[in-house]
């Protein structure tokens, strides 16, 4: 915070009611002496997400994300319930884990590989709002962006709208848009990727798209 500025807080933890249906449940930690507050959203089992002021998801950039994943004794979450798809056409940046996620993709990288940067942006039809296109950037297509088509699709389990890229050598990549501004990867069981203590599986909204 403020460029280095650390806070320490001290004190109760509590459970509140979420406004988001993807994050319904929200823990507030306070501090007992100066009576400063920090909110967090549950996504899943595994990942917690920071809260602005306003109770919507904190954005973060092409380098970091608010989102903490759990470091011990992982969980395969299923994804909760969404009840309608969410605008997603816009840029998407953020930095993942490196070698699980190039292994499933078929992508070689270095041994030494601990990060992946990405850029995506999805593209939809302006008359319908129907996705179209989609451009992915990043370290494994440094080289060559990665263009294709995108679509929504309707979880049959759990009734969410999942996005799905389609990639080459018939991979995939799917995701699931928190808000308008937070994408969040799912694995091939349609679980919430969880990352480590240093990157999360989150893409934050370009603030210059």
């Amino acid at each position: 915070m403020n460029g280095g500025s650390v806070a320490h807080l001290h004190g109760a933890w509590s459970t509140l009611k979420g406004t988001n249906a993807d994050a319904s449940v929200v823990y507030r930690l306070s501090d007992a002496s100066s009576g400063r507050s920090a909110a967090f959203a549950r996504i899943g089992d595994n990942l917690l997400h920071l809260l602005n002021d306003d109770k919507r998801l904190a954005i973060g950039n092409a380098s970091w994300s608010y989102t903490l994943s759990r470091t011990s004794a992982l969980r395969r979450d299923v994804p909760s319930e969404a009840a309608v798809a969410r605008k997603a056409a816009g840029v998407f940046e953020g930095r993942t884990p490196c070698q699980e996620l190039a292994r499933e993709l078929g992508v070689s990288t270095r041994d030494d590989c601990v990060k992946l940067k990405w850029r995506l942006t999805l593209l939809e039809d302006p008359a319908t709002g129907t996705p179209t296109t989609y451009k992915l950037e990043g370290t494994l297509y440094r080289d060559r962006p990665l263009i294709g088509r995108w679509s929504m699709a309707r979880d049959g389990h759990t009734n969410r709208i999942v996005y799905r890229l389609d990639l080459e050598r018939s991979a995939t990549l799917s995701f699931v848009n928190a808000d308008d501004n937070i994408l969040f990867f799912l694995d091939s069981n349609g679980a919430y990727r969880v990352g480590n203590d240093a990157f999360s599986y989150t893409l934050n909204r370009s603030g210059g798209a």
